[in-house]
């Protein structure tokens, strides 16, 4: 958070208080309703395995249209899910709902668990303000059905079972659970259900005391006395539910290797969330960012998009494509900024299917998975398949005996081939719709870290409606949400003039992207913990913490 000052004609300035900032507190506007009582946030879980959220928060009154003002308002709010504890950030669970009025929402959530919800106040100003604020959290456990309801109607006469089943339709909620096996429910099961659905969530309640212990399951309260037992000094709070889960399982084995750079290695891993590198000769302690973007210009891929028609081998595997006849290979095609259009005017005749090169490297290992994805939703699915080349020698990858890719039938592909099928190239769809590849690094390289890129073909007989490169997410062993470093659904924690846990690593739109959930408050905590009590007392002069939000293999 940072701390905001405005002049007598309200002009922004958020860095004027630096001779009094400490941490960068930003203090909310002390007009904001919720501060006054006059809003709630209510979850109840009436059904199995869903959760009915209600909430309202009455907004400063505003002209219908009008624009904001100079002050920061809030002007929506965001609810957040997660099952791992309250969300301290938009990042750090699920986006449910994002609402600007009163509202409720139904929630499908696993039974038997805790569902724990986070509700954040957007702020914004005429000034640049954009920041998102958790101004309430709550928790509610999910019953389990465990058949409760017809256990109580089994002891039922029968007579009367026969009649309830004879005035009994098939047509009932799922809140009814189980029942009978007619298959008909009648006012009679119904009631019974309220008893049953009761009696579900007190037997839900007392199993889940039994393992209430268990730090992998644990509502955030009993997690916080965990490590009050283990000697942990973090709460939940300062950490986060779900980092504080994992140093929990990990204290094991941490504490049986105390002392030693491996010990910092998982401790620092799950604090941050990142890999961690110790290096044992120099002290110098890396932290590397949850995540990154590799494409240096996700938006459009300016100056890092090279594209060409496609070759016959390549169009013609796998099937059902056939081959295609082109121009010459020096022909051009329709580029209108990001709109790629068949045929049109200025188009190469017959060029139908394109070849596009990414020119931002990926640094991975042997065994790691490349993740692309394509998120502008405008013909994505004209992506056919994507395969990986190595940057330094310009040649598509082999397999870790040298030996030429091979494709689901052992069929082997040659440089211009494609490479898809089994263990290849697998294409899952994302949350938001957008087409997604998960392509494995087999080749073996002798280094730690090897540069890769990414080609793939586009068939434009399938966006007839043209095809958009844009909001473009390359990255390792992750298949997620698109990001870019101008992203500022994170923390609000300002830092190196930055309002989001997201951020460019360099110049925007120029640079991977990088994010690191709750970026300064973790920095804070791996400084007092991982050096100050992980550190042996003797050597706490000779580690230092060198990078925050390293990129991998950069």
């Amino acid at each position: 958070d940072y701390y905001q000052r405005y002049t007598d004609t309200y002009v922004h300035d958020a860095d004027y208080d630096y001779a009094l900032r400490a941490d960068g507190l930003q203090i909310a506007p002390e007009t904001s309703p919720l501060a006054k009582g006059e809003s709630y946030f209510q979850a109840t879980s009436s059904c199995y395995g869903e959760v009915d959220l209600e909430w309202d928060v009455p907004f400063l009154p505003r002209t219908a249209g009008a624009s904001v003002g100079p002050v920061p308002e809030i002007t929506e709010t965001v609810i957040v899910y997660s099952a791992l504890g309250e969300p301290q950030t938009l990042a750090a669970g699920d986006i449910l709902v994002e609402s600007s009025t009163y509202f409720t929402y139904k929630h499908t959530v696993p039974s038997g668990s805790w569902a724990y919800y986070a509700m954040f106040a957007r702020y914004q100003s005429s000034g640049g303000d954009d920041y998102y604020e958790r101004v309430a959290t709550l928790s509610v456990l999910v019953p389990t059905d465990y058949g409760s309801t017809l256990q109580l109607w089994k002891r039922i006469p029968e007579y009367y079972r026969l009649q309830d089943s004879a005035i009994g339709t098939d047509d009932y909620p799922a809140c009814i659970g189980q029942v009978d096996i007619t298959g008909k429910v009648g006012p009679l099961f119904r009631y019974l259900s309220i008893v049953g659905f009761d009696m579900d969530r007190m037997r839900t309640t007392i199993d889940y005391t039994m393992g209430a212990r268990d730090p992998d399951v644990a509502h955030t309260e009993i997690l916080d006395a965990l490590a009050e037992q283990m000697g942990i000094t973090m709460r939940s709070d300062d950490l986060g539910a779900a980092r504080l889960r994992r140093v929990l399982g990990d204290i094991g084995e941490y504490r049986r290797q105390k002392g030693t750079a491996a010990a910092l290695e998982y401790l620092g891993q799950s604090i941050s969330g990142g890999d961690v590198e110790v290096n044992k000769n120099t002290g110098n302690i890396t932290i590397f960012s949850q995540r990154v973007n590799y494409v240096t210009d996700p938006k459009d891929g300016t100056g890092i998009v090279a594209h060409r028609p496609a070759g016959n081998t390549e169009i013609s595997n796998p099937a059902p494509f056939t081959p295609n006849i082109f121009a010459a290979a020096s022909a051009t095609y329709l580029v209108t900024g990001t709109q790629y259009a068949p045929n049109a005017p200025g188009a190469s005749a017959g060029v139908n299917c394109v070849m596009v090169r990414l020119t931002s490297p990926i640094y991975v290992k042997s065994g790691d998975r490349v993740c692309f994805s394509v998120h502008s939703g405008i013909g994505t699915n004209a992506i056919k398949w994507v395969r990986l080349y190595d940057v330094a020698t310009d040649t598509i990858l082999t397999d870790s005996a040298g030996a030429p890719l091979t494709d689901e039938f052992g069929i082997p592909l040659t440089t211009t081939g494609w490479i898809q099928g089994s263990g290849m190239s697998s294409t899952p769809t994302l949350a938001d719709g957008a087409r997604a590849f998960e392509v494995p690094v087999t080749t073996a390289y002798p280094g730690a870290w090897a540069a890769v890129g990414v080609e793939f073909l586009i068939d434009l007989r399938d966006a007839p409606n043209g095809f958009v490169l844009e909001k473009m997410l390359l990255e390792r062993n992750r298949l997620d949400f698109y990001f870019d470093g101008s992203t500022v659904k994170g923390g609000w924690l300002i830092d190196s003039g930055s309002v989001s846990d997201y951020r460019w690593s360099g110049s925007a739109f120029s640079s991977p992207s990088i994010y690191a959930d709750d970026y300064k408050r973790t920095n804070g905590v791996l400084n007092a913990i991982l050096i100050d009590e992980a550190v042996p007392v003797n050597e706490t002069p000779s580690f230092q913490i060198v990078s925050y939000n390293a990129i991998p293999g950069a």
